[in-house]
C-alpha cells in the first residue's frame, strides 16, 4: 500500500476533484485504489457520483472508538471510497483529540485496513489545518499540491512546502495548477511565477475551470462520464497519466 496525500495551501484549489478523478481513472488503467478523504467537507463521494449528502462514512464510528473499515463504498467502476461522512461537533472534537493524542493514529488504521500491496490510497486532505492532514503528509509516499494560478495562493506554497514534515524534493513533491483560466492577466502572472520558481516540481499538466464539473454534480456523475469531451475530462485524464507515470518511476515506487 502506498498513500498518495493531495493538499493545497488554500481551501477551493480543486484537491477534492482532482482527488476523485485521478483515483477513478488509476483504477481504469489498471491500478488498484482506494478513495480516502480525511476533510471534513465530506464532499468527495460527489465527485464520484454518489448522493449528496453522504448518510455514512468513517468519522462519526472512529470517534466512538468503533473500526472504521466498515465504512468503505463502492463508486464508479468499482472504486472503494471512504467518506468522511455526517458528524456532529462533538465526534470532530473528539477526533481531534484522538490525533493530538496518538500521532500515529492514520498509520495505524491504515495497516489495519491489511490492503493488498500495490493499492495506491489516494487521499483528500486538503489545507493541512488538522493534526490529521500533519499525519497523512508525515506518512505520505508522494505529495500533489493543488494551487489556483491565483497570485495569493501561489505565494502561499512556499510557507507550505517548508512546513511539510519531510524535506520534500521534486522526487516525492509536485504541484499541479487547477482552476486555470488563461484569459485572466492575473492567471497568467501566476502560471509565470510558478513556472520561474517551482518549475522542477510542477505536473506538466493544467486543469482548467471548467462548468462541465458543477454541471456533472447535478447528474450524480463523474465528469469523465457525464461530459467524456468536455475540456476538464481531458485535463484530468492527461493528471491521471502523468500520475501514473510519476508513481512508477523509480524515485517514487517502492522498493
Amino acid at each position: 500500500m502506498r498513500l498518495i496525500a493531495l493538499t493545497a495551501a488554500a481551501g477551493g484549489a480543486g484537491c477534492t476533484t482532482v482527488t476523485a478523478h485521478a483515483a477513478l481513472m488509476l483504477q481504469t488503467m489498471g491500478r488498484a485504489c482506494l478513495a480516502l478523504e480525511l476533510h471534513p467537507r465530506n464532499q468527495l463521494g460527489v465527485h464520484l457520483g454518489l448522493p449528496y449528502p453522504g448518510h455514512s462514512g468513517w468519522a462519526a464510528p472512529a470517534a466512538q472508538g468503533r473500526w472504521w473499515g466498515d465504512c468503505a463504498v463502492a463508486a464508479a467502476n468499482g472504486l472503494l471510497l471512504m467518506p468522511y461522512g455526517p458528524h456532529s461537533m462533538a465526534q470532530q472534537l473528539q477526533l481531534s483529540q484522538q490525533w493530538l493524542d496518538n500521532p500515529q493514529w492514520l498509520h495505524t488504521q491504515l495497516q489495519a485496513l491489511a490492503l493488498p500491496e500495490d493499492t495506491l490510497v489516494i487521499a483528500d486532505v486538503g489545507p493541512p489545518t488538522s493534526a490529521l492532514a500533519w499525519q497523512a503528509l508525515a506518512i505520505a509516499d508522494a505529495v500533489l499540491c493543488c494551487t489556483t494560478p491565483a497570485l495569493d495562493s501561489v505565494h502561499a506554497l512556499t510557507p507550505l512546502h517548508a512546513a511539510l514534515p519531510t524535506a520534500a524534493g521534486p522526487d516525492r513533491f509536485r504541484i499541479l495548477t487547477c482552476r486555470v483560466d488563461a484569459r485572466r492577466p492575473s492567471h497568467q502572472r501566476g502560471i509565470a511565477l510558478l513556472h520561474a520558481h517551482w518549475k522542477e516540481h510542477l505536473l506538466d499538466d493544467v486543469v482548467h475551470e471548467d462548468e462541465a464539473i458543477p454541471q456533472s454534480w447535478s447528474q450524480d456523475s463523474p465528469v469523465q462520464l457525464y461530459a467524456p469531451h468536455a475540456l476538464s475530462s481531458h485535463d484530468l485524464q492527461g493528471v491521471a497519466h502523468s500520475l501514473h507515470l510519476w508513481l512508477a518511476s523509480p524515485s517514487v515506487a517502492p522498493a
